[in-house]
């Protein structure tokens, strides 16, 4: 879901700067949402990874956590220009802290 999301907003990012002009797009509020909250929960649950692992799991869990700032790098640039702060801030708050207490109570 990160990466389709992700994928979708380094797209959306490209043919912004491309054309010069705003992205219509009927559903990028939650694009953006999802992208925001997937890669912020899997950033944080990643980097506990790089203090545990070694070797090819050290590397794989870097190029993750590369990855994912990457995606919350361009939903930043995208969100300050494309969707209503007052809406998306509050938005992605709650939905970041309900994601991560889900996914506590799933793995504990």
């Amino acid at each position: 879901m990160t990466t389709i999301s992700g994928l979708d907003c380094i797209r959306s990012l490209i043919a912004k700067t491309e054309r010069g002009s705003h992205v219509n797009h009927a559903v990028k509020f939650p694009i953006l949402l999802t992208a925001r909250v997937t890669s912020a929960v899997l950033s944080t649950s990643i980097s506990k990874f790089l203090v545990d692992t070694s070797g090819i799991c050290f590397a794989l869990a870097l190029f993750v956590y590369i990855a994912c700032s990457a995606v919350i790098t361009s939903v930043a640039v995208l969100q300050a220009t494309e969707v209503d702060q007052s809406l998306f801030v509050p938005a992605s708050a709650c939905d970041i802290q309900f994601v991560n207490a889900s996914t506590g109570l799933i793995i504990w």
